[in-house]
């Protein structure tokens, strides 16, 4: 066989390969479409679907929210009295944890690694990320606006509020870099189920709350409220996926497997 007519044979194989592996990436990112939907929609159907002891555990939630609010100023001073060079430099790094483009980055990264590398459950992890940050960072937000808490650094004391406000200085309540911080950590230490994750997940996510404290953009109560959202979004987002996977109709793949050179297409069923 002459080296021309090898090349021309490796040219058809990579071009087959990429057209395969376009097409493949194509329907995995629809397929992700559509079990996104899904869990959008048993995420608001779970919500409808809330009984007495869901409805308790909200109360109590909300309680120790409130009895946060008596820690607020004790725990502002106790911040603003222990600064250092170290600290500034350790909660400028932290706070990066809760930064919107930390929860692209994370979700992107995940996403494209597990659709490059055909890793399916990678891919879906980087998907329920941007779902449990896209939950989180809406009720979050909306919560903002129409609470208008005054941030501490406005000397105004933890109790000014002015409703439906946009204003920035007026955004306190709940905190939103703590909120993605939880939602990420929830999200990442349930589908990696290692007790090193929780822990180490968690303690990053502590450690963003602290630094909004820290850096007087927010009171304590902020930071608690605003891990509570990230946590139960998370919590929510993971609890729906398992029920779209486990309730929707099949849903057929294919890929191309290379064993030697032999070439064959094999079939792959989703639950969808």
């Amino acid at each position: 066989m002459t080296k021309l007519v090898k090349l021309q044979i490796l040219a058809i194989f990579f071009i087959f390969q990429t057209n395969l592996f376009a097409q493949s990436a194509s329907d995995k990112i629809s397929f992700d479409f559509k079990a996104a939907g899904k869990d959008a929609e048993n995420v608001w159907h779970n919500i409808g679907s809330m009984d007495g002891n869901d409805f308790a555990i909200a109360g109590a939630l909300t309680g120790g929210v409130a009895l946060a609010f008596l820690a607020d100023e004790p725990i502002r001073d106790f911040f603003k009295d222990n600064h250092s060079k170290s600290l500034d430099k350790y909660f400028d790094i932290v706070n990066w944890g809760g930064e919107p483009i930390t929860a692209a980055t994370i979700a992107g990264g995940l996403y494209l690694g597990g659709l490059a590398f055909n890793d399916n459950y990678t891919r879906t992890t980087g998907r329920l990320v941007l779902e449990s940050c896209l939950l989180a960072g809406l009720t979050t937000t909306t919560i903002k606006v129409v609470a208008g808490r005054a941030r501490p650094y406005n000397e105004m004391g933890n109790t000014e509020f002015k409703w439906a406000e946009f204003e920035d200085k007026y955004n306190s309540f709940p905190s939103g870099h703590t909120t993605m911080a939880f939602a990420i950590a929830t999200t990442l230490a349930g589908r990696i189920d290692k007790w090193w994750a929780y822990g180490g997940l968690y303690t990053l996510a502590l450690s963003t709350g602290a630094a909004r404290i820290y850096k007087d953009k927010h009171w304590f109560s902020d930071v608690c409220f605003g891990a509570i959202i990230g946590t139960v979004s998370a919590l929510a987002v993971l609890k729906a996926d398992k029920m779209t996977e486990k309730n929707n109709d099949d849903y057929s793949k294919y890929a191309l497997i290379i064993n030697g050179s032999q070439y064959k297409l094999i079939s792959f069923v989703y639950k969808f």
